[in-house]
């Protein structure tokens, strides 16, 4: 029951109203009413959960070389590898995931708005991934004044591949390539051909970012970079097919069997994710379609006919 005080002001509970004074002021609220999810918005929540846990464990495997991004950056990459899974139409919710995503949607993807690489730096790195298992990246040249609002007597342009297994929820840092240009210098370009031994069955990610860096009086390296500037972009995303002995392995002994020293472990919730889709899925009724009700069937029987003529006069 809401209650009128000295002051004028109600307090207290009237119906789905709340009345409360605040600062001077008289504020009212409205109870929240209790919505009803239907299972496919609860499926979609879980696979944002999902989603969000797998883009949080690549922020963090590429936090190695992003110096700093804008607050927006987190709800961005979440919204891309949402849409890279859903993309997947051959699999449902719950049985999806960057595994069976189209990955295209990663690709160009920029850490930091504020300074895009394609700004940045006006030349375009090709990146191919080989069948013999390679990684090959076709550098055009520059010079260092071509580099844009870094500021720096030099740069470093950096190469980064990460592998990831999101079944096993580990990820694994591959070979760096670091190309080092003073502001005064050109770089020719080249071709680069990282022969690491990637995984199968993972998901290859490769960034390429851009530091700027000052030499102070004692001779020791500033870096420069900020959430202002700091350029880095996924310049490519592959799939690495599974063979037979991956299968094998996932099969026979589960996803954590895949896991080496050489990987880092990025748990993210995934089981619980997984179990709670099961879980959805296992009171979920199967929708079945009414029967049409037929009538019964009459059975015919011989009539006796009256013989002869029938007049259409009726007698009296």
């Amino acid at each position: 029951m809401a209650i009128l005080d000295k002051k004028g002001f109600f307090h207290g509970k009237m119906g789905n109203l709340n009345f409360r004074y605040y600062r001077g002021r008289q504020v009212v609220q409205t109870k929240s009413a209790k919505v009803k999810q239907t299972y496919a918005s609860k499926e979609s929540s879980l696979e944002f959960g999902l989603c969000s846990g797998s883009a949080k464990v690549i922020r963090n495997a590429f936090s190695a070389v992003i110096s700093g991004y804008e607050g927006g950056m987190v709800n961005r990459f979440n919204s891309v590898v949402r849409n890279s899974v859903s993309a997947c139409r051959h699999r449902e919710r719950g049985d999806r995931d960057l595994h069976d995503a189209d990955l295209s949607y990663l690709k160009g993807f920029q850490f930091n708005s504020h300074s895009p690489v394609d700004q940045v730096l006006k030349v375009r790195p090709k990146a191919e991934f080989l069948e013999e298992n390679k990684l090959k990246i076709s550098v055009p040249g520059f010079r260092g004044e071509d580099i844009r609002g870094g500021n720096g007597q030099y740069y470093i342009l950096r190469f980064l591949a990460v592998s990831f297994d999101f079944k096993a929820e580990c990820y694994r840092y591959h070979r760096i390539k670091d190309i080092r240009i003073s502001s005064l210098e050109r770089y020719e370009g080249e071709v680069i051909e990282l022969e690491a031994d990637f995984p199968k069955g993972r998901v290859l990610l490769l960034s390429m970012s851009i530091h700027a860096y000052n030499l102070t009086k004692l001779g020791e390296e500033m870096l420069l970079n900020s959430k202002e500037w700091s350029p880095a972009e996924l310049i490519g995303a592959w799939h690495i097919p599974a063979d037979e002995e991956i299968l094998r392995l996932r099969a026979e002994k589960g996803d954590d069997a895949l896991i080496t020293p050489k990987d880092y472990y990025c748990g993210f919730e995934r089981e619980g994710i997984l179990k709670r889709f099961r879980e959805l899925k296992e009171k979920r009724q199967p929708v079945t379609a009414k029967k049409k009700s037929r009538p019964e069937r009459l059975e015919v029987k011989d009539i006796a006919l009256p013989e002869g003529d029938i007049g259409f006069k009726s007698r009296k």
